[in-house]
C-alpha cells in the first residue's frame, strides 16, 4: 500500500486544503512535475523586518517543493526586494532555475531543521503544514546566532 511519499511536489488538491491555513497559496504555472504535481509554489506570509525592528510586514514566498515530501522544502523570498530586507536569516539575493530573471533570496531554515523534517510523521499534509509553521516562526523570530545576511 502506498503512503504518498513516492510522488514529489504537491497536488491541487493538497493545495486547496492548504489554503485553509494559507489562502495566499498558489501553483506557479510552468512548473509542473511528470506525475501531475506542483513543483513550485508561491504563497506570503508575515514576518519582522528584523532582529532590531519589530514591524510586520508582508514576505511573498517562493517555495520548491522538488523533494517534498521526503526533503524539508527551499524557501525563497520575492518580495520586498533584496536591498530591501533586513531580516539576517535571509540571504542576499542570486539566481536560480525557478526564477531565472530576478534575484530571489534564500531563507535560512536553521540546522537542524531538515532532520526535524524527516522526523515527522511519513503524511504528507503534515509535514507541510509543519515546514509553514516553521517558516513563519524563523520570519518572526530572526536568529542572529544563524546568520544569512549582515
Amino acid at each position: 500500500m502506498s503512503d504518498g511519499f513516492e510522488g514529489s511536489g504537491i497536488s491541487s488538491d493538497e493545495i486547496v486544503e492548504l489554503r485553509i491555513w494559507y489562502p495566499s497559496m498558489r501553483a506557479v504555472r510552468g512548473h509542473g512535475i511528470g506525475n501531475g504535481n506542483h513543483r513550485v509554489v508561491i504563497l506570503n506570509l508575515v514576518g519582522v523586518r528584523s532582529h532590531t525592528d519589530d514591524t510586520k510586514l508582508m514576505y511573498r514566498l517562493l517555495l520548491d517543493l522538488s523533494n517534498f515530501p521526503n526533503s524539508q522544502p527551499s524557501a525563497f523570498v520575492l518580495s520586498p526586494r533584496d536591498e530591501d530586507i533586513k531580516h539576517v536569516n535571509i540571504g542576499n539575493g542570486s539566481f536560480t532555475n525557478l526564477v531565472p530573471n530576478r534575484k530571489v533570496c534564500s531563507i535560512c531554515l536553521g540546522g537542524g531543521s531538515a532532520s526535524a523534517f524527516t522526523s515527522w510523521p511519513r503524511e504528507r499534509l503534515t509535514r507541510m503544514r509543519g515546514f509553514l509553521n516553521h517558516l513563519e516562526n524563523v520570519l518572526n523570530t530572526p536568529n542572529t546566532a544563524s546568520r544569512a545576511r549582515g
